[in-house]
């Protein structure tokens, strides 16, 4: 998380007049967006297809273009001997029942652990895959985007990035950590949201904007929340920001969210929500 949450206080931005006039013409603008622009937002994969296949494993990252994905979405952590890795948690006792933390691991000790069964036991084959592994599974055309789940990672990141054939218009890093961003930003042309969460932190609208201009940051990843409104996302395009929603799994919220005008909504299910 980072290190200076925002405080938020977005309940009692505007007056109810205002408010329903930003809907209003923000519903007609996104209507005519989609049904004369053709602009969608992008279907982005939490961790892959995990509602169908563990979590941050090739197999999940695979069927997320079986189900149609515009993109993926993966952690990265570093082991001891700073390999990449793609998981979310900092041990790997949930996803393969090993009581240590990776950053205390050397990529050999655990480059053949079983990251599948947890989640049943088809995917036993599984292990946790390099982010070098990773970038060779996007398809042509299709987006990832990079959750930096540590600070001090940037380098060794942008390094496997300058290794890859990736394109860097198909890579956005995301991270709720400001120093990440702010790095990547002042390293890379690379796209990048600071990430938010209503639930865990303290944010003030106005403070976030600044802090967004302050980082150059592309856009903000914003939790699912009833305070990610239509006021939030027209404030955020007001200063050339992009909104981008996690976790929907909800057709129905999905459906709001597009009306809203956001840039991409990330979901367990994309195949659900694609249709």
């Amino acid at each position: 998380r980072s290190n200076e949450p925002l405080s938020l206080d977005v309940r009692n931005n505007g007056s109810k007049k205002r408010k329903e006039f930003l809907w209003n013409k923000s519903d007609w603008i996104s209507n005519w967006r989609c049904s004369k622009l053709g602009l969608i937002p992008d279907i982005i994969a939490h961790r892959g297809s995990s509602k169908e296949a563990p979590e941050n494993t090739i197999s999940a990252i695979d069927l997320s273009w079986k189900n149609l994905s515009d993109g993926v979405e993966i952690d990265i952590r570093s082991t001891k001997d700073n390999v990449l890795l793609c998981l979310h948690d900092r041990s790997l006792l949930r996803t393969a029942a090993l009581d240590k933390k990776l950053k205390d691991l050397k990529y050999d000790e655990i480059k053949n652990v079983d990251v599948g069964t947890w989640f049943n036991s088809k995917w036993s084959k599984e292990t946790p895959p390099t982010l070098e592994r990773v970038f060779r599974h996007v398809l042509e055309g299709k987006k990832i985007f990079i959750e930096v789940k540590e600070e001090g990672l940037t380098d060794n990141l942008i390094r496997e990035i300058n290794n890859s054939s990736m394109d860097n218009d198909h890579i956005r890093i995301i991270s709720f950590y400001e120093s990440v961003v702010r790095e990547v930003k002042q390293k890379t042309n690379l796209k990048t949201n600071l990430l938010v969460s209503f639930t865990q932190q303290n944010i003030s609208l106005n403070l976030l904007k600044e802090k967004l201009v302050q980082l150059k940051a592309d856009g903000v990843g914003a939790e699912n929340h009833k305070f990610l409104n239509q006021e939030f996302v027209n404030e955020m395009r007001g200063i050339d920001k992009e909104t981008h929603v996690w976790t929907v799994d909800d057709p129905s919220e999905a459906h709001k969210y597009k009306k809203m005008g956001v840039s991409s909504i990330t979901t367990n299910d994309p195949k659900k929500i694609k249709e």
